[in-house]
């Protein structure tokens, strides 16, 4: 595949690998960070960001690009917002927004399409997965990078994926088999506080809740990937749990489509298409059994168009998509097989 101006004529993880490597040690020369678990952080910040380069399709990102958004000792990108365009539209075509309120300070029109990636939750794999949502809609995306810094250590240890896996099955289960239906009723009345302490909070889940919370904003495209189907399934899980109508009613018409996990949602979200390939291990291991799913022959959790037996996502998204990227109306479910 021929990438954006400046990008890869031809994607190889090596070629990715070595623009990731000469960003990191240009940020190294600046000083190796003092304490040891940051340095521990940038080390595991790089291989995710090579394991992303290779479950992404990054040769839709340009050389450029990719070398801007390589980790950096010192820094982390967790909960930061990403906005990327369409490849060859615009030279500057992803931008990084430090937190909430500097995304919510930059011009331009609003941003009504999302997407979250998983796995190395790199800000590249981030780029990458929202540059696929990007082209099939011809319109920027938002995206929230779960991001790794010093903390993330232990979650890295423990697996992160399998926690927010068993905390899907954990909600699905109170929903649909009525346990603790007294406090789940508690749970809708409106003004009511904050998540609870138990429920999951990391940085990319907390930024999830302040944009789909958001009065106001229209929300057409939810994407999801891996872990980060998991975490948009408890972002809109802690919204909801508010009870408010207008953001109900908003959250209602969005359509949700992920990639690589089948798994619950709320019932109030009807307009949920979910894939997942034949050949994907890893995202059968962490989905919710029974679930309608179309299921992708001959693919594997990986989305990279550059290697074998992937996931096109691209071409299930323009499938899938409505002609404006929004709902026609009524709940659709396709290809009912249950996983």
């Amino acid at each position: 595949m021929t990438g954006a101006p400046g990008g890869f004529s031809t994607f190889s993880p090596g070629s990715a690998f070595n623009v990731l490597r000469g960003a990191l040690n240009g940020g190294l020369r600046g000083g190796i960070p003092e304490a040891p678990a940051r340095l521990a952080a940038a080390a595991l910040g790089l291989r995710n960001s090579v394991l992303d380069a290779g479950v992404y399709d990054l040769p839709g990102l340009t050389a450029a690009e990719i070398a801007a958004l390589a980790p950096r000792p010192g820094t982390d990108d967790a909960g930061t917002i990403l906005v990327v365009h369409p490849r060859d539209t615009r030279e500057n075509g992803v931008i990084r927004h430090a937190d909430y309120s500097a995304f919510r300070a930059a011009p331009g029109r609003q941003i009504t399409r999302f997407a979250i990636a998983g796995l190395g939750s790199s800000a590249l794999g981030a780029a990458a997965l929202g540059r696929t949502l990007a082209d099939a809609t011809g319109k920027p995306v938002g995206v929230v990078v779960a991001g790794y810094g010093p903390g993330d250590l232990v979650s890295e240890a423990m697996g992160g994926f399998l926690l927010f896996a068993a905390a899907n099955r954990m909600r699905h289960a109170r929903a649909t088999l009525g346990h603790r239906l007294g406090t789940l009723v508690a749970e809708r009345q409106p003004g009511l506080p904050g998540p609870r302490p138990h429920d999951f909070a990391t940085p990319d889940v907390a930024m999830l809740v302040r944009l789909l919370a958001e009065p106001g904003r229209r929300i057409h495209v939810l994407l999801g990937h891996s872990k980060g189907a998991l975490a948009l399934s408890a972002a809109l899980a802690r919204v909801l749990r508010t009870g408010d109508a207008e953001t109900a009613a908003r959250l209602a018409r969005a359509q949700v489509i992920t990639a690589g996990a089948v798994i619950a949602f709320p019932p109030e979200i009807a307009w949920v298409h979910q894939l997942i390939g034949t050949l994907d291990t890893l995202g059968q291991l962490n989905s919710q059994r029974g679930l309608p799913a179309h299921r992708v022959a001959l693919a594997g959790h990986h989305l990279n168009t550059a290697l074998p037996f992937h996931l096109d996502l691209g071409a299930e998204l323009l499938r899938l998509l409505a002609p404006d990227d929004r709902p026609r109306g009524g709940a659709t479910v396709i290809a009912l097989n249950p996983v």
